[in-house]
């Protein structure tokens, strides 16, 4: 998995995302308020989910608590979720949260020792992750 500079490398989703031709007045309604892609895009994460209505309906609030509404700033919530993407070799979470974690104010610096775990001279690396 690279590390900086270049997103992970794509792969097929295991599920599809629901196409857009498929969306019925409902999903229409529950994507309207998904994050959108810097490009205006919505992620597979949640054209995906979206697969089962009911249980995206109930995820977003979770998940944009977790995202936004948690007790860690911005920086440090994006260096620990980029570090559990490297620990764990997910590539989705990497590549979906480095340019989430870029403009929460992490600098390339701290995300090239990620992967050298705590271990790593000065900067930020999530410690003991």
């Amino acid at each position: 998995m690279s590390q900086r500079h270049e997103a992970a490398r794509p792969t097929r989703p295991r599920l599809e995302p629901l196409p857009e031709e498929q969306w019925d007045p409902r999903t229409r309604e529950l994507l309207s308020v998904a994050p959108h892609d810097p490009g205006g895009g919505i992620p597979n994460i949640f054209t995906t989910l979206v697969r089962h209505p009911d249980l995206y309906e109930r995820f977003l609030p979770f998940g944009g608590q977790l995202l936004s509404g948690g007790r860690l700033p911005g920086d440090v919530r994006e260096l620990l979720i980029l570090r559990t993407a490297w620990n764990t070799g997910s590539r989705y979470e990497w590549g979906r949260h480095l340019p989430l974690a870029r403009a929460a104010g992490v600098t390339d610096a701290d995300i090239d020792r990620i992967g050298e775990g705590p271990g790593a001279p000065a900067g930020r690396t999530c410690g003991g992750t």
